[in-house]
């Protein structure tokens, strides 16, 4: 949930440093914060929170620095009301899209029905089409004379410098 405004109104009071400047002292770090990123970040992974949270103590001792891990108690009573209002947003446009889903897919079905009542063109095309991927790339041109393929490109028409040299390839022998 945070402050708002909390951090314009103490970022003349701070000040950036380095991770080697806490070298052996004790450093407290809000758990449920940490957590709710490993969450968010890895979500396909099993166990994402235990991963980042063993890695961020890795990385805290790596520069011999003693973490200890804050877990907030109950939410306030505020907070309590900004998760319900969000839950209730969440829930109102779910619905409202589920209700456009309905209407699009009501509005599809009619057209068909009136485009195959009418015999149009359009329902004899759209019977026809396939759905075919996005990305699907266009046909290659059918050439088959490779040699005049290639000379149109000059692709294969390289100097033998430009090429990559080992040194297990005496040139002398190639040429």
């Amino acid at each position: 949930m945070g402050v708002t405004g909390l951090w314009k109104l103490i970022d003349s009071a701070g000040k950036q440093i380095t991770l080697e400047s806490l070298e052996g002292k004790i450093f407290a770090v809000d758990a449920s914060i940490l957590l709710n990123q490993a969450v968010k970040g890895m979500k396909d992974q099993p166990n994402a929170h235990l991963h980042i949270l063993f890695l961020r103590i890795c990385k805290l001792l790596t520069y011999k620095i003693k973490p200890i891990f804050v877990f907030d108690g109950a939410a306030p009573i505020l907070k309590k009301q900004t998760i319900a209002a969000r839950q209730k947003r969440r829930e109102e446009a779910a619905e409202k899209a589920q209700s456009v889903s309905d209407r699009l897919k009501r509005k599809a079905v009619q057209r068909l029905a009136i485009d195959g009542a009418l015999g149009s063109v359009s329902a004899a095309k759209s019977a026809k089409r396939t759905d075919n991927d996005l990305f699907e790339l266009p046909p290659l041109p059918e050439s088959h004379d490779v040699e005049e393929a290639e000379s149109k490109d000059n692709y294969y028409e390289l100097p033998i410098h430009s090429m990559l040299y080992s040194g297990d390839i005496d040139i002398q022998q190639v040429m």
